[in-house]
Formats: C-alpha cells, structure tokens, sequence
C-alpha cells in the first residue's frame, strides 16, 4: 500500500504510536492474504441526475450518480439525507 505523506502521515503515525505499533507490524500479516488500499477521504459523484415519481407506495426521488472505484453510494445518500439509513433494519 502506498505510504501517505504530509499531514495524513502525521496522523497515521501519531495513531499507530498511540497504539505500540510500527507498520512493519503490518507485513506480517501478508502471509494471510489481506489485501488493504488508501480510499479518498473525499470524492465527487459525476453524471449526477434526480427524477420524481410515484408509484404504488407513494411519491419518491430517484438519484443516479457514477463514483469511483472504492467510494461508497451509501456514504453520498447518509450526507443528502442527514441521517442513517437504517430503514427496513428494525428490530423484529
């Protein structure tokens, strides 16, 4: 995995000193298979689009958006929202 620099690595380092560790210490876990990459901490959604409608539920927006590989649409659809989505996840 590539090493981070500037202030990034000042944070990673000060986290792995925090907790005793060197990231040597991650070496050894290659033996195990466990692939890691660097993920942006922020990315732009591209070919943005929002219709409306309604359907046998109600009324309803649907977003279209591409992300770059390693983004995640939930994390795009918990900013818009303001909250967590959780629907359908309640305890029976």
């Amino acid at each position: 995995m590539t090493e981070p620099s500037g202030e990034a690595a000042a944070i990673e380092a000060g986290v792995l000193a925090h907790e005793t560790l060197k990231t040597d210490d991650f070496r050894a876990l290659a033996r195990m298979k466990i692939h890691g990459a660097r993920r942006p901490i922020r990315f732009r959604p591209e070919e943005l689009a929002i219709e409306s409608g309604s359907d046998e539920h109600g009324p309803f927006a649907e977003l279209r958006f591409s992300l770059a590989s390693g983004c995640y649409a939930t994390l795009v659809l918990g900013e818009i929202c303001k909250q967590s989505l959780e629907e359908g996840l309640e305890e029976e």
